[in-house]
This record gives structure tokens, sequence and C-alpha cells, in this order.
């Protein structure tokens, strides 16, 4: 994982030197939701590989699928998204089907 995510960042940098601009500017609230974007993505990965050692991979890997759901729901609470009935039914489904995976 620390390879994985050296080497992420070695390739955003190399991005960023290419293109002989900054991608974030220098607003200082960009940086700090990237920073903490970054702070959640590594906390994310040490939970997920936790999950997968402490438990089923099938589970583990499904339930972290379901990130779309979060998404959803950050969408709707967060910018103001509605949820059309087909929508709801379809996270609804997803979620049925982790559950019925995981046992």
């Amino acid at each position: 994982m620390i390879v994985s995510y050296t080497v992420g960042i070695g390739v955003a940098g190399l991005y960023v030197l290419h293109r002989g601009t900054t991608v974030l500017g220098n607003d200082p609230t960009a940086i700090g939701i990237a920073a903490l974007a970054g702070v959640a993505s590594g906390i994310g990965a040490v939970a997920y590989y936790g999950a997968l050692q402490a438990g089923a991979a099938g589970i583990a890997t499904t339930i972290t699928a379901m990130y779309f759901v979060v998404a959803a729901a950050l969408g709707v609470v967060v910018l103001g998204d509605s949820l059309a009935a087909t929508d709801i039914a379809g996270i609804g489904a997803a979620v049925v089907a982790v559950v019925l995976i995981a046992y």
C-alpha cells in the first residue's frame, strides 16, 4: 500500500511538473479539501486491508464496492440532489445483495 501510494504521488507530481502549473493553485480551501481527501483515502485503505485480514475477502470487497451508496447520500445531503424512486430501489437492491452475500 505504501509503495502504491508513493508511486501514485510520484506520477501525479510528474504530471503537475509536465503541465508547468499547479493543480490546486494557491486556494487554501482547495488544498485543505485535498489534504482531507488524502487522509480519508489513507484511513479507508487501512480499514480495507484490516477488513481483508479480519474476515472473508468476498464480504470485505463487496461491502467496499458499495461506495456509491455513500456518494449518493452525500450528493443528497451536501449538494441537494434528489433521488428518484428508481434510484432508491437500486440502492436498496444493492444493500440487499451485500447482506445476502455476507450471509
